[in-house]
């Protein structure tokens, strides 16, 4: 009989180690996949504030979601000095209209199963914008390149 008690001990130590593993693993699921949809939320909100403030004409506001490599790349792409000068160079001639398509203009977005940028999906706007690839500066997530 003691074999038998010292036996039941044993497999109900067994069982409490597996079942606190089992445990220990769904928090750190559930810490990873709440983890995912903080970054993912994230990425949408600067993928939709994006276009929104190019749309509406705010060169400042567009700019200061852009890194200042993407700044600095928009600044030389539409010869101009600044990135709010080349922001309203690119949306200047649009009718109001095209400027509200390109404000509303997010789609989608999703991170690359490698690498650390995030993707928004751009929809049909008038910029022909279809992609924006975000990086996380200092806890912010930036346009740092306009596809």
């Amino acid at each position: 009989m003691a074999d038998a008690d010292g036996q039941g001990k044993g497999r109900g130590l067994i069982f409490c180690a597996a079942g606190l593993s089992v445990a220990v693993a769904g928090i750190g699921i559930a810490h990873a996949a709440h983890e995912t949809r903080s970054r993912l939320h994230a990425v949408e909100s600067a993928g939709k504030a994006f276009p929104q403030a190019l749309g509406s004409g705010d060169g400042r506001g567009a700019c200061g979601r852009m890194t200042r490599a993407a700044q600095a790349r928009l600044a030389a792409d539409q010869h101009r000095d600044s990135c709010p000068a080349a922001d309203a160079a690119l949306v200047g001639p649009l009718t109001p209209a095209e400027r509200h398509r390109t404000a509303t203009s997010y789609a989608s977005v999703f991170f690359a199963k490698e690498g650390s940028f995030g993707h928004v999906g751009v929809g049909d706007n008038p910029l022909q914008i279809v992609e924006l690839l975000l990086s996380e500066i200092h806890g912010e997530w930036l346009v740092a390149e306009v596809k």
